[in-house]
Protein backbone atom coordinates (compact mmCIF):
# COMPACT_ATOMS: atom_id res chain seq x y z
CA UNK A 1 0.00 0.00 0.00
CA UNK A 2 1.17 3.67 -0.40
CA UNK A 3 3.08 5.08 3.00
CA UNK A 4 0.56 7.98 3.02
CA UNK A 5 -2.25 5.00 3.66
CA UNK A 6 0.05 3.64 6.26
CA UNK A 7 1.19 6.75 7.90
CA UNK A 8 -2.52 8.57 8.15
CA UNK A 9 -3.33 4.69 9.89
CA UNK A 10 -0.51 5.12 12.66
CA UNK A 11 -1.73 9.21 13.50
CA UNK A 12 -5.51 7.77 14.05
CA UNK A 13 -4.64 5.08 15.63
CA UNK A 14 -2.77 6.60 18.05
CA UNK A 15 -5.51 9.14 18.37
CA UNK A 16 -7.98 6.50 19.08
CA UNK A 17 -5.71 5.18 21.90
CA UNK A 18 -5.58 8.85 22.99
CA UNK A 19 -9.42 8.20 23.58
CA UNK A 20 -9.19 5.35 25.14
CA UNK A 21 -6.54 6.48 27.92
CA UNK A 22 -9.21 9.34 28.54
CA UNK A 23 -12.33 7.30 28.92
CA UNK A 24 -9.51 4.87 31.10
CA UNK A 25 -8.40 7.45 33.65
CA UNK A 26 -11.85 9.69 33.21
CA UNK A 27 -9.79 12.53 32.03
CA UNK A 28 -9.51 14.88 29.35
CA UNK A 29 -7.05 14.26 26.78
CA UNK A 30 -4.56 17.08 27.90
CA UNK A 31 -4.37 15.99 31.54
CA UNK A 32 -3.80 12.53 30.14
CA UNK A 33 -1.37 12.98 27.81
CA UNK A 34 0.21 16.75 27.25
CA UNK A 35 1.85 15.66 24.50
CA UNK A 36 -0.53 14.50 22.63
CA UNK A 37 0.14 16.40 19.71
CA UNK A 38 3.56 14.51 19.92
CA UNK A 39 2.01 11.39 20.43
CA UNK A 40 -0.02 11.30 17.11
CA UNK A 41 3.60 11.97 15.10
CA UNK A 42 5.22 9.28 16.77
CA UNK A 43 2.06 7.03 15.73
CA UNK A 44 2.19 8.41 12.17
CA UNK A 45 6.04 7.31 12.19
CA UNK A 46 4.90 4.02 13.67
CA UNK A 47 2.99 3.71 10.35
CA UNK A 48 5.26 4.59 7.95
CA UNK A 49 8.74 2.83 9.81
CA UNK A 50 8.43 -0.60 7.85
CA UNK A 51 8.20 0.99 4.60
CA UNK A 52 11.95 1.73 5.24
CA UNK A 53 12.99 -1.86 3.77
CA UNK A 54 11.91 -0.70 0.33
CA UNK A 55 15.16 0.26 0.22
CA UNK A 56 16.73 -2.85 -0.35
CA UNK A 57 20.52 -4.23 -0.66
CA UNK A 58 22.93 -5.11 1.94
CA UNK A 59 24.32 -3.27 4.97
CA UNK A 60 27.23 -5.02 6.42
CA UNK A 61 26.00 -8.57 7.24
CA UNK A 62 22.50 -7.67 7.01
CA UNK A 63 20.41 -8.17 3.71
CA UNK A 64 17.42 -6.06 3.63
CA UNK A 65 14.37 -7.38 1.58
CA UNK A 66 10.89 -5.81 1.27
CA UNK A 67 8.07 -6.72 3.77
CA UNK A 68 10.85 -8.82 5.36
CA UNK A 69 13.32 -7.00 7.35
CA UNK A 70 11.23 -4.70 9.10
CA UNK A 71 7.57 -6.02 8.79
CA UNK A 72 6.36 -7.93 11.97
CA UNK A 73 2.64 -8.76 11.48
CA UNK A 74 2.70 -9.96 15.06
CA UNK A 75 5.94 -8.80 16.37
CA UNK A 76 4.87 -5.27 16.85
CA UNK A 77 1.79 -6.19 18.72
CA UNK A 78 3.74 -8.29 20.84
CA UNK A 79 6.27 -5.34 22.15
CA UNK A 80 3.21 -3.05 22.67
CA UNK A 81 1.63 -5.28 25.19
CA UNK A 82 5.26 -6.15 26.31
CA UNK A 83 5.76 -2.28 26.70
CA UNK A 84 2.18 -1.49 28.11
CA UNK A 85 2.79 -4.51 30.99
CA UNK A 86 5.92 -2.88 31.66
CA UNK A 87 3.54 0.65 31.63
CA UNK A 88 1.62 -0.66 34.68
CA UNK A 89 4.70 -1.50 37.12
CA UNK A 90 6.76 1.88 36.07
CA UNK A 91 4.67 4.48 36.12
CA UNK A 92 7.46 7.15 35.52
CA UNK A 93 7.94 5.54 32.59
CA UNK A 94 4.35 5.52 31.75
CA UNK A 95 4.21 8.55 29.58
CA UNK A 96 7.34 6.84 27.70
CA UNK A 97 6.09 3.47 27.47
CA UNK A 98 2.68 5.10 25.80
CA UNK A 99 4.66 6.90 23.38
CA UNK A 100 6.54 3.58 22.58
CA UNK A 101 3.26 1.62 22.20
CA UNK A 102 1.50 4.10 19.79
CA UNK A 103 4.71 3.53 17.64
CA UNK A 104 4.43 -0.11 17.66
CA UNK A 105 0.82 -0.31 17.11
CA UNK A 106 1.37 1.98 14.31
CA UNK A 107 4.18 -0.33 12.47
CA UNK A 108 2.05 -3.40 13.42
CA UNK A 109 -0.87 -2.08 11.50
CA UNK A 110 1.35 -1.58 8.37
CA UNK A 111 2.56 -5.38 8.66
CA UNK A 112 -0.98 -6.52 8.61
CA UNK A 113 -2.29 -4.05 5.97
CA UNK A 114 -0.06 -5.58 3.58
CA UNK A 115 -1.30 -8.95 3.35
CA UNK A 116 -4.41 -7.27 2.10
CA UNK A 117 -2.41 -5.72 -0.76
CA UNK A 118 -0.85 -7.91 -3.84
CA UNK A 119 2.54 -9.33 -3.92
CA UNK A 120 5.50 -7.74 -3.14
CA UNK A 121 7.66 -7.99 -5.85
CA UNK A 122 6.70 -10.90 -9.34
CA UNK A 123 6.23 -13.78 -6.76
CA UNK A 124 2.40 -14.09 -6.26
CA UNK A 125 3.01 -15.55 -3.28
CA UNK A 126 4.93 -13.39 -1.61
CA UNK A 127 2.90 -10.67 0.98
CA UNK A 128 4.47 -10.37 3.92
CA UNK A 129 6.95 -12.37 5.95
CA UNK A 130 6.12 -14.36 8.55
CA UNK A 131 9.20 -14.73 11.00
CA UNK A 132 7.75 -17.02 12.96
CA UNK A 133 7.05 -20.42 10.17
CA UNK A 134 9.78 -18.74 8.15
CA UNK A 135 7.75 -18.55 5.01
CA UNK A 136 5.86 -15.81 3.12
CA UNK A 137 2.63 -15.25 3.74
CA UNK A 138 0.31 -15.32 0.72
CA UNK A 139 -1.34 -12.04 -0.16
CA UNK A 140 -4.99 -11.50 -0.13
CA UNK A 141 -4.90 -8.78 -3.44
CA UNK A 142 -8.05 -7.14 -1.36
CA UNK A 143 -6.80 -3.32 -1.30
CA UNK A 144 -3.87 -3.46 -4.25
CA UNK A 145 -1.51 -0.56 -4.61
CA UNK A 146 -2.99 2.66 -5.37
CA UNK A 147 -5.96 0.99 -6.32
CA UNK A 148 -9.67 2.47 -5.99
CA UNK A 149 -9.76 0.77 -2.40
CA UNK A 150 -6.93 2.03 -1.11
CA UNK A 151 -7.86 5.59 -2.28
CA UNK A 152 -11.15 4.97 -0.69
CA UNK A 153 -9.52 4.09 2.32
CA UNK A 154 -6.78 7.15 2.40
CA UNK A 155 -9.67 9.69 2.04
CA UNK A 156 -11.79 8.10 4.90
CA UNK A 157 -8.56 8.51 6.97
CA UNK A 158 -7.98 11.76 6.11
CA UNK A 159 -11.15 12.50 6.59
CA UNK A 160 -9.76 11.06 10.22
CA UNK A 161 -7.16 13.53 10.27
CA UNK A 162 -9.75 16.72 9.93
CA UNK A 163 -12.39 15.28 12.93
CA UNK A 164 -8.81 14.91 15.47
CA UNK A 165 -6.73 17.80 14.61
CA UNK A 166 -8.82 20.04 17.04
CA UNK A 167 -9.14 18.11 19.50
CA UNK A 168 -5.56 17.74 20.00
CA UNK A 169 -4.15 20.20 22.67
CA UNK A 170 -1.26 22.76 21.72
CA UNK A 171 2.36 21.84 22.09
CA UNK A 172 4.83 24.88 22.57
CA UNK A 173 2.35 27.51 21.51
CA UNK A 174 1.11 25.74 18.70
CA UNK A 175 -2.60 24.72 18.24
CA UNK A 176 -2.35 21.21 17.82
CA UNK A 177 -4.75 21.88 14.29
CA UNK A 178 -1.95 23.56 12.90
CA UNK A 179 0.72 20.20 14.19
CA UNK A 180 -1.47 17.96 12.65
CA UNK A 181 -2.04 20.17 9.22
CA UNK A 182 1.90 20.38 9.01
CA UNK A 183 2.42 16.33 9.89
CA UNK A 184 -0.12 15.64 6.88
CA UNK A 185 1.87 17.89 4.40
CA UNK A 186 4.80 16.49 5.46
CA UNK A 187 3.58 12.99 5.43
CA UNK A 188 2.33 13.75 1.61
CA UNK A 189 5.41 15.35 0.31
CA UNK A 190 7.63 12.62 1.65
CA UNK A 191 5.63 9.85 0.95
CA UNK A 192 5.24 11.61 -2.84
CA UNK A 193 8.99 12.03 -3.28
CA UNK A 194 9.20 8.12 -1.18
CA UNK A 195 7.04 6.35 -3.56
CA UNK A 196 8.43 8.06 -6.72
CA UNK A 197 12.15 7.18 -5.65
CA UNK A 198 11.83 3.32 -4.69
CA UNK A 199 8.29 2.13 -5.23
CA UNK A 200 7.39 3.04 -8.60
CA UNK A 201 10.93 2.14 -10.50
CA UNK A 202 10.42 -1.38 -8.18
CA UNK A 203 7.07 -1.99 -9.91
CA UNK A 204 8.09 -1.19 -13.39
CA UNK A 205 10.78 -3.56 -13.03
CA UNK A 206 8.49 -6.30 -11.74
CA UNK A 207 5.91 -5.94 -14.69
CA UNK A 208 8.98 -6.09 -16.59
CA UNK A 209 10.64 -9.32 -15.20
CA UNK A 210 6.41 -10.81 -15.43
CA UNK A 211 6.50 -10.05 -18.96
CA UNK A 212 9.56 -11.33 -19.97
CA UNK A 213 9.02 -14.46 -18.01
CA UNK A 214 5.35 -14.62 -19.40
CA UNK A 215 7.04 -14.30 -23.20
CA UNK A 216 9.39 -16.88 -22.15
CA UNK A 217 6.88 -19.32 -21.52
CA UNK A 218 4.73 -18.51 -23.95
CA UNK A 219 8.06 -19.06 -26.53
CA UNK A 220 8.81 -22.84 -25.06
Amino acid sequence: MMVTTHACVGFVSSAINLCLLAIVYSSPIAEVMPLASLFVIVGTLGGFFPDIDRIEGRIGSINIVHRRTLHFSLGYFLLALITYVISLYYSDWRSVCWFAIAFFIGAGLHSVMDILDGPRDIDPTEGVYNHLSRKWIRPLNMIPFASLWEWIMYSLLSLGFILIAPFLPPFWNIQGVYISGGVYFLTCVVAAAYESQYTLPKKRAARKKYRLKKDDGNSN
